[in-house]
């Protein structure tokens, strides 16, 4: 069963008794263990499939609350800061990995399908930025075998692509993961709606505007700012803003740097702002973030 093989798999990268994130074999493949229990608190999350294979996550992200564990996995388009629950003892650990999204192999994918007579009849699916996806037999077989083949670092290389293709070709196929279809259609909602929040991303130094950010989607101020909610549950503005404080938060609690710089690094020029906001956000002022949850977990910096 892919649970006892990803215990396994934590004791072989010497992660059997650790509390965070771990590299494996993979890049776009990360372990996660939690050895203990962590109250609500947004995190932020990266785009991916994330899967929770022993104990469970709820939380709420997008305007969707979901229990991450058992027979549920998340889908998630974009950065995005969720507010979860681990909940986790050192008896009974939370163990999952976190998959990350090759748009052009899905992008490959999608055209390999287009003439599925299955593939075209599916229902429309809301575009969404988080999707709280049923974990189905096929997507179970490819996940128990990318696990099995992340045991061996040579059958990682050799053979991990091909079971990366396994997984996205599983998760595209059932009902759920229609959003990774959106996803690779340049031409759809999610797929404009994603691209401005990417442009957000790599440029939270700097001033960004409506207006080109409407232009990146293609659309007018008025319907990207809608088809923006519709998205992502947020507006633009609150969207950037919890992207710029998580990140933040990131920047003191795992990489130790000190409040003010972290405040610049992510677009801020008044350091008393920064503080007021984070306060507000998180409910304790920059110089006490070692006291949030979360903020032991390791392999972050």
């Amino acid at each position: 069963m892919a649970d006892t093989s990803i215990r396994t798999l934590c004791e072989e990268l010497g992660f059997g008794a650790g509390h965070g994130y771990r590299e494996t074999a993979l890049p776009e493949v990360t372990l996660f263990r939690a050895a203990g229990h962590e109250s609500a608190c947004p995190l932020l999350y990266e785009t991916g499939l994330a899967f929770i294979l022993q104990g469970y996550k709820v939380g709420f992200a997008g305007g969707v609350d979901f229990r991450n564990g058992g027979d549920r996995y998340l889908i998630l388009s974009n950065h995005l800061a969720v507010r979860c629950e681990t909940l986790a003892t050192s008896e009974e650990p939370v163990l999952g990995l976190h998959v990350g999204i090759d748009r052009l192999e899905l992008q490959r994918l999608v055209h390999a399908l287009h003439d599925d007579p299955a593939w075209r009849e599916r229902q429309p699916l809301l575009e969404r930025s988080v999707v709280s996806a049923q974990l189905t037999a096929e997507i179970r077989r490819a996940l128990d075998a990318l696990i099995e083949t992340l045991h061996d670092p040579y059958a990682s290389r050799a053979l991990g692509p091909a079971r990366l293709t396994q997984l996205y070709y599983a998760v595209l196929r059932s009902e759920d993961g229609r959003v990774l279809e959106l996803l690779a259609r340049t031409d759809s909602k999610l797929a404009r709606i994603s691209a401005t929040m990417r442009h957000m991303e790599q440029r939270l130094d700097e001033k960004i505007s409506m207006e080109d950010l409407a232009a990146i989607a293609n659309m007018s101020r008025s319907a990207f700012q809608r088809a923006f909610k519709d998205v992502t549950g947020e507006s633009p503005l609150q969207y950037l803003k919890q992207l710029r404080l998580s990140t933040a938060r990131n920047l003191i609690a795992f990489k130790g740097e000190p409040a003010y710089l972290a405040a610049h690094h992510v677009g801020y020029e008044s350091a008393s702002q920064f503080s007021r906001e984070f306060k507000r956000y998180y409910g304790v002022p920059p110089s006490r973030v070692s006291e949030l949850p979360y903020s032991k977990l390791q392999g972050l910096g």
